[in-house]
């Protein structure tokens, strides 16, 4: 069977079902949005990649024509096509094939199929056919007619071929949502701002509920940085994370036993999450804003990861890292063993604060 890919998204073709972030770049290649390509053979890897022999295309560095494509990126389509019925002749012209000369017309036999790239009705009860992968006579031409009675459509119109459905979002949540949660970089903080990941990420959702720092003076995570050195918290310890982030007007409901689906539920009650993990040796924490199937949208104050590194030449805002991803970095342990702050705003009007930002005679 005859079929085309049609890229629909801009995606990332790999040689596994791996995260593109994680493999190198030896192993996948960027495949802009509109490209069609023949294809040989496919076959279906799990509902969320099939693997693809190009017909004629290679790509990457070494040259390569199999790769495993993301589902959602992509359509199958089987283009229109025709069956010849019975011997025939396709011709340069809807004229008597017995008038034209050899090199304006070519035998064809009955039972052959043809897939057309578009087709058109001709005069004199004849099709004019613009064949997709073949070419007939001498010279080689790809257009012909074709008298009607000698042929069958199989298929007139192109046909979308049906792939796995996306996996299922469990517990009647939304299949995807995303909170509009602003980014800030750490690296633009004026203190320690290689080591400010998670003051930052607290002030992207502090952003996000418009609660605004006491000082006035700075960037609000520059003013959480020091409310913490100030108070004696760490900034690696989840639970005086915890406790800023209550003194700062936010209800923190944090575990260290979260789950994936624990995220997904704290999004879609509108509830904006960070979770901590390896994405480097020492450790980092980023905000997940949104979900879908596949993954979940981050904002990660420290640019993009990939596996050779963090690229901080590039925004970390609204990333998509895979669910393999997260789970990895933030639970290696098991599915069951996130650190998993789940963000709201405390419900009330009017609440005291009590800070020690500066010594005063």
């Amino acid at each position: 069977m005859a079929i085309q890919l049609k890229i629909i998204q801009d995606t990332v073709f790999k040689q596994t079902t791996e995260d593109s972030a994680a493999l190198p770049p030896e192993d996948k290649v960027t495949v802009a949005a509109g490209t069609i390509l023949d294809i040989h053979s496919w076959k279906t890897l799990n509902q969320t990649h099939i693997r693809v022999a190009l017909l004629r295309d290679s790509f990457g560095n070494p040259p390569r024509n199999t790769w495993c494509v993301f589902i959602p990126h992509i359509q199958l389509i089987q283009p229109p096509s025709i069956k010849v019925t019975q011997n025939t002749v396709f011709k340069q012209s809807t004229q008597s094939s017995s008038q034209l000369p050899p090199e304006d017309k070519a035998d064809v036999a009955a039972g052959r199929v043809f897939y057309l790239h578009s087709w058109a009705t001709a005069s004199n009860d004849h099709y004019k056919l613009s064949l997709t992968w073949n070419e007939l006579g001498n010279p080689s031409r790809n257009t012909w007619y074709a008298y009607a009675p000698h042929i069958q459509f199989i298929n007139t119109q192109a046909q979308v071929v049906p792939l796995p459905g996306t996996p299922p979002i469990s517990g009647g949540l939304p299949a995807t949502k995303q909170l509009n949660v602003p980014h800030k970089s750490q690296l633009d903080n004026a203190l320690n701002p290689t080591g400010a990941c998670n003051v930052t990420s607290f002030a992207m959702v502090m952003s996000y509920f418009q609660i605004r720092g006491n000082t006035n003076v700075g960037q609000l995570e520059d003013e959480l940085y020091r409310y913490m050195e100030r108070q004696g918290l760490s900034r690696w310890d989840p639970y005086d994370l915890a406790t800023m982030a209550r003194n700062y007007g936010l209800v923190d409901d944090f575990t260290m036993q979260g789950r994936l689906s624990d995220i997904r539920k704290a999004i879609a009650e509108g509830r904006p999450c960070i979770i901590h993990g390896y994405f480097t040796s020492f450790g980092h924490i980023i905000v997940v804003r949104g979900y879908d199937q596949y993954g979940f949208f981050v904002n990660d104050p420290y640019g993009e990861w990939t596996s050779s590194g963090y690229l901080n030449n590039v925004s970390g805002a609204n990333l998509h890292y895979s669910n393999a991803l997260i789970q990895s970095k933030c639970s290696p342990e098991g599915e069951a063993y996130i650190w998993l702050h789940r963000l709201s705003k405390k419900n009330t009007n009017a609440f005291s604060r009590l800070f020690n930002f500066f010594d005063r005679d």
